[in-house]
């Protein structure tokens, strides 16, 4: 949407109310701060003498600034509401990342082994994995039965150990025993799609990028950075309203944020600090919570 804007302020302001109206159907993630964003909106639109001379407006291109430099804040305001979290454990990936520094093979075939499984699990089979075959190599010559029988408590687990032991043929035949570090080439390789992929690049290079999964797909709707159906649609508008300094913090901090505080189910909104802005808890927490608090004072005997 674009708009001319010119003559006084004053006349300018009653426009900027209806454009605002319109950018809350754009833009949901504004509903949350539509008054101290509305005011944000005129002073960069007076700085950048948008008020007072004729000029396009690009209010998405704005807007998308503005959500820009809210992220390091939903960042420190999730980190912070961990660390007073007794629950809190760092998710699998993050935890592979740190043992086995940064090694992209085994963050490929852990991303690989992680899905449908849960952390705990998939840490385990995968250090168990790892200590028998060492790098693409010696899993591409290992017996299908042996990785079936390491690898057994997960899900899919006999799946699993034809799909790990065709890329890590593949890695070795066509990359020279070497992870490829681009979205394209990895997206080659069977079982890989674009979560796998970009955690990858996250925690095997460090590379920016967007995995996402449940968590960072269910958070990023709940707290209205984003109004979307499926995880690729959340990878894609998230890739678009992100700085790409933030990408490689937002898999991690939503995965934990999303195991230990912001849960699929009864939330601990007590431990959450966005949820002064957060879309989910206004428009479902809260409305069960005054139901709840009314139907208790009304039961009280006078």
């Amino acid at each position: 949407m674009s708009v001319h804007v010119v003559g006084s302020l004053h006349m300018t302001v009653p426009l900027l109310v209806v454009i605002w109206s319109d950018m809350m159907m754009q833009f949901p993630f504004f509903t949350m701060y539509k008054r101290s964003y509305f005011s944000i909106v005129i002073y960069h639109l007076i700085k950048c003498n948008y008020i007072f001379d004729p000029e396009i407006i690009f209010l998405p291109t704005l807007l998308v600034y503005l959500m820009r430099r809210s992220m390091k804040e939903i960042i420190e305001k999730m980190e912070d509401s961990l660390s007073g979290s007794d629950a809190r454990r760092l998710n699998a990936l993050k935890r592979l990342q740190i043992e086995e520094q940064h090694d992209p093979f085994k963050v490929l075939i852990g991303t690989i082994l992680s899905a449908r499984t849960r952390d705990e699990t998939t840490t385990k089979v995968v250090n168990n994995l790892f200590r028998k075959f060492k790098n693409a190599k010696e899993m591409a010559d290992a017996n299908i039965g042996e990785i079936r029988s390491i690898i057994h408590s997960i899900g899919f687990y006999k799946i699993k150990a034809e799909r790990v032991k065709e890329v890590s043929q593949i890695i070795v035949k066509s990359f020279n025993g070497e992870v490829p570090d681009n979205i394209q080439k990895l997206l080659k390789l069977p079982g890989v799609g674009r979560k796998t992929a970009n955690c990858v690049l996250v925690y095997g290079f460090n590379k920016p990028a967007i995995p996402v999964d449940i968590h960072v797909h269910r958070i990023s709707n709940r707290i209205g950075l984003v109004s979307t159906e499926t995880p690729e649609e959340t990878e894609m508008e998230l890739r678009r309203i992100l700085e790409r300094k933030y990408w490689t913090k937002v898999n991690n901090t939503f995965v934990m944020y999303g195991q230990n505080i912001c849960l699929p189910i009864k939330p601990k909104c007590k431990l959450c600090k966005l949820k002064r802005v957060c879309k989910f808890y206004h428009g479902t927490v809260l409305p069960v919570l005054e139901k709840s608090s009314f139907l208790k004072k009304s039961a009280r005997p006078d």
